[in-house]
């Protein structure tokens, strides 16, 4: 996910040069002066309508699941890391620095574009907008079903709520946590500070919270009918196969599993 909100950050650098390109390609010798190219791109308020009108039918074009969902946070995370003015000011560097080449009065240019300086930025971004409830209840729900994806091929003898054991085991706000843990180990790599970077998720932290919510899920008097069923009913009656009992004396499935309901209840099933 982080990956493709980087991708969409560094398109947002290269629009305005492609723009910038476009002029250059058509116009003539006579207008070479840098302030007629950074004049123009702002009188077209060419950097708001990079956020507002290009990037949001950028992300609808690439037919991406994830990015459509979350295209609203995708879009405030552009504009509070590579805002338009930022834009403006890089791209208007590389016009006054690439025009002298082009026409001739310089051998050679040289511009920086200083992205590094907003990575930042992008994590503040990333985790401020992520901590809005919406967008978090939206990464929340993708994170639970490739969770419960991983649980597909699980067969249980009855319904069990997986998602509510997994929203037990793991709650939105733990998620949240490792959201945010994520984002910092990866800012360092991203800004060439460190070579690689790990990031730990505490999954045997959550055992405890897991075995609750497994315990809780299979109290339920589905689950309880089954092992009465299924477990109780046939030991019992095992066990009275060896007694010897008189011939006359027949307990059918529906006597023994009063029996058992009557001498373990529900209440002490989920007790125990």
């Amino acid at each position: 996910m982080l990956r493709k909100i980087v991708a969409v950050i560094l398109a947002l650098i290269f629009i305005p040069v492609f723009v910038f390109s476009l002029f250059l390609y058509r116009v003539n010798s006579t207008v070479m002066e840098p302030d007629f190219y950074t004049s123009t791109l702002r009188e077209a308020n060419v950097y708001s309508y990079i956020h507002t009108s290009v990037l949001p039918a950028a992300i609808d074009g690439t037919k991406d699941k994830t990015l459509t969902a979350l295209k609203p946070a995708v879009l405030q995370i552009a504009r509070e890391t590579l805002p338009p003015e930022w834009l403006q000011t890089q791209t208007e560097a590389l016009i006054r620095n690439s025009v002298p080449y082009i026409t001739g009065d310089i051998r050679s240019f040289r511009t920086v574009i200083p992205v590094k300086d907003r990575i930042d930025a992008l994590g503040a971004a990333v985790k401020s907008t992520f901590s809005n409830t919406a967008t978090s209840a939206i990464i929340y729900d993708m994170a639970l079903q490739t969770m419960l994806a991983q649980t597909g091929n699980i067969t249980l003898p009855v319904s069990v709520n997986m998602t509510g054991i997994m929203i037990q085991a793991f709650p939105p706000q733990w998620v949240s946590t490792q959201v945010n843990t994520a984002v910092d180990a990866t800012l360092p790599y991203l800004k060439g500070e460190t070579e690689h970077f790990t990031v730990t998720i505490r999954l045997a932290d959550r055992l405890d919270a897991t075995q609750t919510a497994m315990v809780d899920a299979f109290k339920s008097q589905q689950m309880y009918d089954y092992v009465v069923k299924q477990y109780m009913v046939p030991l019992v009656r095992q066990n009275l196969n060896k007694l010897f009992l008189p011939a006359s004396l027949v307990f059918s499935d529906a006597d023994l599993t009063n029996l058992v309901t009557n001498a373990c209840p529900l209440s002490w099933y989920q007790a125990q």
